[in-house]
């Protein structure tokens, strides 16, 4: 019997006001980062996510999913707002806020903000 699992990769680019807004946002996801991890877990089809720096005012959020893409941001947003609150302080044109009481915009922003991968990572195990 083969047993396929499909997963998708997603890489959200969080643009920076400054050098000073980057060095801040690192600090804040530092302490915000367990409770993401706790989320992920909860909502169960988020995996290996992680914020990565690109340049001095780029910052990108990677990881893994399987389901509907939009489904999972909104748990994402609905369960861990005030992580994103606190972040998007320092990101350029951020969504509405509170995340929470604004998921529609919070989403709408991950979208335009997505860098998508021209190919879905998929495993077969036989």
């Amino acid at each position: 019997m083969q047993i396929k699992i499909n997963q998708n990769h997603f890489t959200i680019r969080f643009q920076m006001k400054s050098a000073a807004d980057q060095r801040v946002f690192l600090k804040i996801i530092r302490y915000r980062m367990p409770k993401l991890l706790q989320v992920a877990d909860r909502i169960g089809n988020i995996h290996d996510i992680r914020f990565n720096v690109l340049t001095e005012r780029t910052i990108l959020f990677t990881g893994y999913f399987e389901g509907n893409f939009n489904t999972l941001m909104e748990g994402l947003g609905k369960s861990a707002g005030t992580a994103f609150d606190a972040v998007f302080r320092h990101v350029d044109n951020p969504p509405p806020m509170p995340v929470s009481g604004n998921i529609g915009h919070f989403i709408s922003w991950i979208n335009r903000n997505n860098i998508p991968l021209s190919y879905p990572v998929t495993k077969n195990l036989n």
